[in-house]
């Protein structure tokens, strides 16, 4: 049991790090971005796409297959 409650703790800090490491990386991302003289190219961030891109119909349809009772998972086959 300690050793669960020890793990349990090493992932509650690992996901607070990780949390504040993010928001400090966002934080710096928004601020390059802002700054005119730097092209995203260069500073090798990915832009958001403004201009949604359109796709068309899909290729393949989800075909539900009951494997119990309690759960239906969906597997795609070729259109037909």
């Amino acid at each position: 049991m300690r050793r669960q409650n020890a793990a349990t703790a090493a992932k509650e800090t690992k996901d607070g790090n990780r949390t504040t490491l993010e928001g400090a990386e966002r934080t710096v991302v928004r601020k390059i971005q802002a700054t005119p003289s730097v092209t995203d190219t260069a500073a090798a961030i990915t832009v958001p796409d403004t201009t949604p891109t359109p796709s068309g119909p899909p290729a393949t349809a989800p075909v539900p297959t009951i494997r119990s009772n309690h759960f239906t998972f969906f597997s795609v086959t070729a259109w037909t």
